[in-house]
């Protein structure tokens, strides 16, 4: 079932270090949880090796440029996956192994992570980091696709 806890009542004054409008907030969350999903593509796409042929001979089958389209969209989920990571580990390089989990995914919260991962952050800093990503990420999006 999907929950949309986290964007129900956000409100975070303007005069606050993290402040983002609502849609930018959202556009922010709603791109990191598609990490996962960026992962998975990853694992399906593979490193394209396979599909290379040495062997001097011609390949009628081959697509022109399948390789490269691949190198590309490869390309393309892996910067995304690493600007994640990125803003992430920026965040806090201690509790990252905590953060990436509970910031990418509506299905991790602080609860789990404190009580059952053994995560060592007070739920007070755990959302002041959470607010921190989210606006790092929107930010570090905007300069690096716009």
């Amino acid at each position: 079932a999907y929950s949309n806890r986290h964007s129900i009542g956000y409100q975070l004054s303007k005069g606050s270090n993290y402040y983002l409008s609502k849609a930018a907030f959202l556009e922010s969350l709603y791109f990191a949880y598609q990490y996962q999903e960026f992962l998975d593509e990853l694992e399906v796409i593979g490193d394209g090796s396979k599909g290379i042929s040495y062997d001097s001979q011609p390949h009628g089958d081959a697509k022109a440029g399948g390789l490269e389209d691949l190198a590309i969209r490869r390309a393309r989920i892996s910067s995304k996956v690493d600007l994640i990571e990125r803003v992430c580990r920026d965040v806090d390089p201690e509790l990252y192994p905590w953060l990436i989990k509970g910031f990418t995914s509506d299905e991790v919260g602080y609860d789990y992570l404190r009580y059952r991962l053994g995560m060592p952050c007070g739920r007070n800093q755990y959302y002041e980091k959470r607010r921190k990503f989210y606006f790092l990420l929107y930010r570090e999006k905007q300069k690096k696709w716009k």
